[in-house]
């Protein structure tokens, strides 16, 4: 799905005409003047495909647009893009789902003309119907008519095949000619049908923001009459209004001169960047739970291999080595690859039909690893989760659509598990494992009524180590550098992943180039040695590199060494904003520590001077130490995380932490060599002079004569 932190809207609205953006509430509109443009339905089929082109619906009241951007609107100057017009209208009448969408927009810089001219609509041809009603731009006040059927291609791209999905949508590619700056273009169309596995229990959703601004943005869903509702808006949405008719039930809501939004980048999965309004019938979460337990029934038979594997897991002396040895065979036994067609999008596949053919998606892994744990006699359930969302859904109102993701809940005497049978490479005891930062999750179980928090476990590590030692040679400009690097729970399952799809070669050769960027010549003098602990989840590396000229020289007799904990670097990155509306998201729970020990030869000093401090807020603790050993200097940094965000209020302190921070991950320490060494270089600086000198001077021509 698109997703509005990640695009501005001109890159949104071209790839917007999507069922995924429409499920976002983004859409577009056509002049009610052009509504009669089309008399007649026509159908056009490309290949295994068709669309249709037809009159806007009956039930759509269609909106004009200004002739004039509102001189007083944000975007009157300065803008790159305007949207005129975005609208999105919905039919939930009769049981159906029928989604109009019309938007107007302007590229403002003519170096966004070429994305004013081509868009996509995605739709899932096994249960919707694609109508395109108005392709339209205004030049110079007049509006001309570009849809032109027999240029529209319709393809089944596989959007996300590189994410191991085939989900079986199809684009309609509409590409304009003659798109010139100072052109609106207006495209509206509607999108029937939905998945009839979610048996309509879908909400619908509006976004009242984007990042460039919107003249008029307007929504509208229609209901049956005597419907219910429930509502969620978010900060800065528009009031709402309901009008009850015989026949049907109108909600609606519109702003007008909707202001940019500022992506500044890096937000909790919870936190929606844009305003937004979510309208449905009114359920409860038990309605939800009914729904997922018609999709996950008893499975049926195992095979026979399956259940051999079942026996010799029964066989562990506790449950949760019984519980470890299941988890690990469904995420490394069983590939994910997910075929998110009709009914499969949220059904999920027989336990034996995707253990036999060793590939499925979350889903499908989820409930087989569900089935075999409760074969072995203990209790677990598939359960539905929101990695988009994570724990807003809690604020929502209740819906099948709003998850995305399939985990298992374990219940044990003392505790409750979170698994994730996606995940690969996970080692260690059972309990420290993480499924996610999902907040609330909905157990396809027979008590549940309610939403169920998940909680972090309190055992969870994610922890990385790191020492290096430098020695310096006396006699020489090289520095021998070894480094020992410890990765516990989380990030030593990070670290095997990369390790198991890079291979040992390519690894080492990444590491070796790093230090070759930072220190220039540098050589390994001996191969990297990796000792993979499963049982207690932590992974060494040992790296041995000779540096042969790293040193920075100075005055006779001084000489200095860049060192950087780069260890810490990713998490001290700085925000792109200094000043933020929004949360901060945060890694956690995380703990990094860097060492750098240099061990100086006889009669070397340092020639720097010790420092300490500790920097800290709500969210993390930074602590660095400079100091001298009795065989030469220590510099140490510590960086632990406290929680996942940090909220507007305190994004102040947290932003002058991090430039602080910063200021630490690197060190020019400068030292001094022994006298010998002083008098030595000078002289030999002397003689390269004098010998310089001479080179320059006149030389006496050659031969004899007067």
């Amino acid at each position: 799905m698109i997703d509005i932190r990640a695009w501005s809207l001109h890159l949104f609205m071209r790839a917007a005409m999507s069922v995924a953006t429409a499920a976002l509430g983004f859409a577009l509109a056509v002049p009610a003047a052009d509504a009669a443009t089309s008399s007649a339905q026509s159908v056009y089929k490309r290949g295994d495909y068709e669309f249709e082109v037809a009159p806007v619906p009956s039930w759509v009241k269609q909106h004009e647009i200004a002739a004039n951007w509102d001189a007083g609107a944000p975007g009157s100057s300065g803008a790159r893009w305007r949207n005129w017009l975005v609208d999105a209208q919905v039919d939930r009448r009769s049981h159906r789902r029928e989604r109009f969408f019309d938007v107007a927009y302007e590229p403002v810089s003519s170096e966004l003309v070429r994305d004013a001219g081509k868009h996509e609509v995605w739709f899932s041809p096994d249960h919707q119907r694609l109508i395109l009603h108005h392709v339209l731009i205004r030049r110079d006040g007049v509006w001309q008519d570009r849809l032109v059927p027999a240029s529209i291609t319709l393809a089944r791209r596989e959007s996300e095949f590189e994410r191991d999905m085939a989900n079986g949508m199809v684009s309609a590619l509409i590409v304009l000619s003659d798109i010139r700056v100072g052109d609106v273009v207006r495209i509206s169309y509607t999108i029937v049908g939905d998945n009839p596995v979610l048996g309509g229990l879908v909400d619908e959703e509006f976004g009242f923001g984007a990042m460039d601004p919107i003249l008029d943005r307007n929504a509208r869903v229609l209901f049956d009459a005597g419907t219910k509702l429930a509502e969620h808006s978010d900060r800065g949405s528009p009031r709402t209004t309901t009008r009850s008719a015989r026949e049907s039930l109108e909600w609606s809501a519109e702003e007008h001169a909707v202001p940019a939004i500022l992506d500044e980048g890096s937000y909790p999965i919870w936190y929606n960047v844009a305003p937004r309004i979510v309208v449905g019938t009114r359920r409860s979460w038990a309605d939800v739970a009914v729904w997922a337990r018609a999709l996950y029934p008893v499975a049926q038979a195992l095979p026979a291999d399956l259940e051999q594997r079942i026996s010799e897991w029964r066989a562990l002396p506790d449950p949760e080595q019984r519980i470890a040895a299941a988890l690990r065979s469904a995420q490394e036994d069983v590939r994910y690859f997910g075929t998110e067609l009709g009914e499969s999008t949220h059904k999920p596949s027989e336990p034996a039909e995707t253990w036999t053919r060793r590939y499925g998606d979350c889903k499908d892994k989820a409930r087989l690893l569900a089935t075999v744990l409760g074969r072995l006699d203990i209790e677990a359930y598939p359960t539905l989760v929101s990695a988009r969302r994570g724990k807003s859904i809690a604020d929502l109102p209740p819906a099948a659509s709003l998850f995305d993701h399939v985990i298992v809940e374990v219940r044990l005497k003392n505790t409750t598990l979170w698994l994730d049978a996606t995940q690969t490479q996970q080692r260690g005891l059972v309990r420290s494992h993480s499924a996610g930062d999902f907040g609330f999750a909905l157990p396809v179980a027979s008590d549940t009524r309610d939403l169920v928090k998940v909680e972090v476990s309190k055992d969870a590590i994610d922890h990385l180590r790191v020492s290096e030692s430098m020695r310096p040679s006396a006699t020489q400009s090289s520095i021998s550098l070894d480094i020992e690097s410890d990765y516990e729970g989380a990030a030593a399952d990070r670290t095997r992943r990369r390790l198991n799809s890079e291979g040992k070669e390519v690894f080492e050769r990444s590491f070796l180039d790093f230090y070759r960027k930072r220190y220039g010549d540098v050589v390994a003098t001996s191969p990297i040695a990796i000792d993979d602990n499963e049982q207690r989840n932590t992974l060494h590396i040992s790296e041995h590199y000779l540096l042969k000229k790293p040193w920075i020289k100075g005055a006779p007799g001084e000489q200095a060494i860049e060192v950087y904990a780069e260890a810490l670097e990713g998490e001290l990155v700085l925000p792109k904003t200094s000043e933020r509306q929004a949360p901060l998201a945060v890694a956690y729970p995380l703990e990094i520590e860097q060492s750098i020990q240099i061990e100086l030869p006889a009669g070397w000093r340092w020639l720097s001077s010790p420092s300490n401090r500790t920097l800290e807020d709500s969210a993390m603790t930074f602590e660095f130490r400079l100091q001298q050993t009795a065989r030469g200097i220590s510099m140490n940094e510590h960086l632990s995380t406290r929680q996942e965000a940090v909220s507007p209020d305190n994004y102040p302190k947290h932003f002058s932490m991090l430039r602080d921070a910063n200021e630490f991950l690197s060190r020019r320490l400068l030292i001094g060599t022994s006298p010998t060494d002083a008098t030595r270089e000078r002289d030999d600086r002397l003689h390269n002079l004098m010998r310089g000198i001479l080179d320059d001077a006149p030389k006496a021509p050659k031969g004899g004569g007067e």
